[in-house]
């Protein structure tokens, strides 16, 4: 049960900081919207979120952060058995 709340909690942090990535593109797009002379810039930024959120995807992988307190449980297991 303790997994699933933990899955759960993981799953909505993901979801705010998918929302938040997304809306920090739309304002971004907004203002170069109005500046179209800065297009290398916008470009630039936009590459900046992707990588971001490609690397956050990565580091902020649910199955692995529960695959490692599984892991960490049955270690501790292990050596109260032992």
């Amino acid at each position: 049960m303790e997994a699933v709340n933990q899955y759960r909690l993981i799953r909505n942090l993901i979801r705010i900081q998918y929302s938040t990535y997304g809306y920090i593109r739309n304002v971004l797009n907004r203002f170069f919207l109005m500046n179209r002379s800065e297009t290398i810039m916008k470009y630039t930024i936009n590459q900046h979120l992707k990588n971001l959120k490609k690397s956050q995807k990565k580091w902020f992988d649910p199955l692995i952060l529960i695959s490692r307190t599984e892991r960490s449980r049955f270690m501790d297991l292990s050596v109260r058995a032992g």
